[in-house]
């Protein structure tokens, strides 16, 4: 019984500690910063407080400044020439996966822990959100919320009903990695 608390304390500290990255951060007040490519603030780390609404910056000097996520717009972060665009919104971190002219699709991962055989284990539950522009509200992806959004046609709105169905609203196309959704409901790039 020891042994078991001990494990699931062990893995909540480690899963539920502060988002700590490194790399560099280039971070975005406002969509023109993003879209222009030009941060407010270039960030050797970034560290999003567990149980405030604060993110904490790290300069190349080891210095830190602690700034409200509402007033950041989102980040990038390259590493190793690897470079994610990420959105601040709701108070929570989501990865931009795909910017098309009429969606933008984003990525959360929620960090849970889950319980196999008696063991305690972090998993990660990932849901994807949609929003019209880069000024707009995420909304997450379902079959009201798009057609919420959008003014589809006929054919349009057949497709949605049968990639629901189907549940591919958020998978992508293995032959060609675009969505689903970008394919049959907005047309490929």
């Amino acid at each position: 019984m020891q042994k078991n608390i001990l494990n699931f304390l062990i893995v909540v500290i480690i899963s539920f500690i502060p988002s700590l990255s490194f790399g560099q951060f280039n971070i975005y007040k406002t969509v023109e910063e993003f879209e222009n490519k030009k941060p407010f603030r270039v960030s050797k780390e970034i560290q999003f407080m567990m149980f405030s609404k604060k993110v904490k910056l790290y300069d190349y000097r080891g210095k830190s400044e602690k700034i409200h996520r509402d007033s950041l717009w989102g980040y990038s972060h390259e590493k190793k020439g690897n470079i994610k665009y990420f959105r601040i919104s709701q108070g929570r971190s989501f990865e931009i996966e795909v910017i098309h002219d009429k969606i933008i699709m984003y990525k959360f991962v929620n960090k849970t822990v889950t319980s196999v055989n008696s063991w305690v284990l972090p998993d990660k539950a990932i849901s994807y959100f949609f929003s019209k522009t880069l000024y707009s509200d995420l909304k997450k992806i379902t079959a009201d919320n798009l057609r919420n959004a959008y003014k589809f046609n006929n054919r349009q709105n057949k497709k949605l009903i049968e990639l629901s169905k189907e549940r591919k609203l958020n998978k992508k196309n293995i032959e060609t990695n675009v969505f689903f959704i970008i394919e049959e409901l907005f047309g490929a790039f």
